[in-house]
C-alpha cells in the first residue's frame, strides 16, 4: 500500500509539473489596460509617441506635478502644454489658470475621451459618441482634413466599437483638423463628425481630439498609422517647448 501511495504521489507531482512548465510556455496575453504612460510598451502606453517626438521637437518637458502648481512655480513658461490620457478632466482652478496661460499667446493641446464638463461649457463646444455595436464592420474611420495629412483610404481602428466627436461647435470661431466615421467597406468617411479642432484662445490657441488612442504605441505600430499622429504632432510649434 505504501508503495503504491508514493507511485500515486510522483505521478501527481510530475502531472503539476507538466502543467506548470505548459502555462509558464504559454504566450503571455497582452494588457490592453489604457495608461497612456511615457514609458509603457503595452498596446495602449506612449512610449513611442515620446521616442517619436524627441525627433520631431527641440524641448520636451515631462511635468510631474498638476498643471495649477507647474504655472504658478513657473509663470514665464511659454510653449505648448500636451495632455494625452482617457479622460483629462481639470477643476475649476485648473482650467482657470490654464486658460489664462494660453490667452497669454500659448497653446493647450489636449487628446482624451472625455474633457470633463466645465472644459467644455468654458468652450462652448458640446460631444456625442458614435457606436459601432450593431454595425457588421466594427470600427472606426479616421482622416485628416489638411491636404497635406489626407490619405484617401484613411485610417481605420478596428479594435473599438464606441468614440466620441464634437456635436456641436462655434463653425466661426473654430477650425476642424480631423473627421471619423463609422467604418465602411469602402475604406471611405460618409458623414463627417469632427473630432480634433482648433480654435483660438485670446492671444494663443486650443487644439482638443477626443481620439487619444491615436497617440499610443499600438495605433502608431499599426500600418501607416504614424502618418496621421506626426500630422496631428505638426500643428505644435517645433521650435517651442512641448
Amino acid at each position: 500500500m505504501r508503495k503504491k501511495g508514493s507511485i500515486y504521489i510522483i505521478i501527481a507531482m510530475v502531472t503539476l509539473g507538466l502543467l506548470m512548465l505548459l502555462q509558464y510556455n504559454q504566450p503571455k496575453e497582452l494588457n490592453w489596460f489604457p495608461s497612456y504612460v511615457a514609458q509603457h510598451k503595452i498596446p495602449y502606453g506612449t512610449k513611442v509617441l515620446n521616442d517619436l517626438a524627441e525627433n520631431l521637437f527641440s524641448d520636451i518637458q515631462q511635468v510631474t506635478t498638476s498643471p495649477y502648481d507647474f504655472l504658478n512655480t513657473n509663470p514665464d513658461a511659454k510653449g505648448t502644454y500636451f495632455f494625452v490620457n482617457s479622460q483629462v478632466n481639470f477643476d475649476p482652478t485648473e482650467i482657470e489658470k490654464l486658460l489664462e496661460w494660453t490667452a497669454s499667446g500659448n497653446t493647450l493641446f489636449v487628446a482624451s475621451d472625455d474633457f470633463g464638463e466645465k472644459m467644455l461649457d468654458t468652450l462652448g463646444l458640446e460631444t456625442a459618441g458614435l457606436y459601432d455595436a450593431l454595425i457588421a464592420d466594427k470600427g472606426q474611420l479616421h482622416q485628416l482634413v489638411h491636404p497635406t495629412f489626407r490619405k484617401e483610404s484613411g485610417y481605420p481602428i478596428k479594435k473599438d466599437t464606441y468614440t466620441q466627436y464634437f456635436s456641436e461647435i462655434d463653425t466661426n470661431r473654430t477650425t476642424v483638423l480631423g473627421i471619423v466615421d463609422h467604418l465602411n467597406a469602402d475604406g471611405k468617411i460618409k458623414t463627417n463628425h469632427f473630432n480634433v479642432i482648433s480654435k483660438p484662445f485670446g492671444g494663443g490657441k486650443i487644439i482638443l481630439s477626443t481620439f487619444p488612442k491615436a497617440f499610443t504605441n499600438y495605433f502608431i505600430l499599426k500600418d501607416n498609422n504614424k502618418d496621421y499622429t506626426a500630422g496631428l504632432l505638426s500643428y505644435l510649434n517645433e521650435h517651442g517647448t512641448i
